[in-house]
């Protein structure tokens, strides 16, 4: 796909990103596919067919989101999500989480095969990072 896509055509662009992306990594592990790429897959799916943005995540569906009508009950529902409370978590955490960190479409992931730092100086991939692991500061701020 790669070798036909055009370098001027962003559609076709966004669509290799999906597939390079999220599809790779839903269809990656048996695991991911079973908790998350079952529901993910078919979503997107529908979402191409029937030519509707689905979401504010995935490049090649934000093309079909272009109207004013949609643009104006996407950004109210943006606003919507962003003022929810955050999940309560079964850890506490020293300050509140805004729902707005949530809202990344750039990020928010890490790929299992990345590795982070520890504290006691080893370097462990992000995978198989536990509960209690204390990650290196980088920059000296978290």
């Amino acid at each position: 796909m790669k070798l036909i896509a055009n370098e001027n055509d962003d559609f076709i662009k966004d669509l290799l990103a999906d597939l390079t992306g999220q599809v790779q990594e839903a269809i990656g592990k048996q695991e991911w596919f079973d908790k998350w790429g079952v529901h993910y897959l078919p979503s997107l799916t529908d979402a191409h067919l029937l030519q509707v943005c689905n979401n504010f995540k995935d490049p090649g569906v934000q093309h079909y989101g272009k109207g004013v009508l949609f643009s104006k009950i996407r950004d109210e529902m943006d606003d919507i999500f962003c003022s929810l409370p955050a999940p309560i978590s079964s850890l506490t955490t020293s300050a509140p989480v805004d729902m707005a960190v949530f809202y990344n479409p750039a990020g928010g992931c890490f790929h299992g095969e990345c590795s982070v730092s520890l504290m006691n100086g080893t370097t462990k991939l992000v995978k198989d990072v536990q509960p209690g692991d204390r990650m290196a500061l980088h920059g000296g701020m978290v």
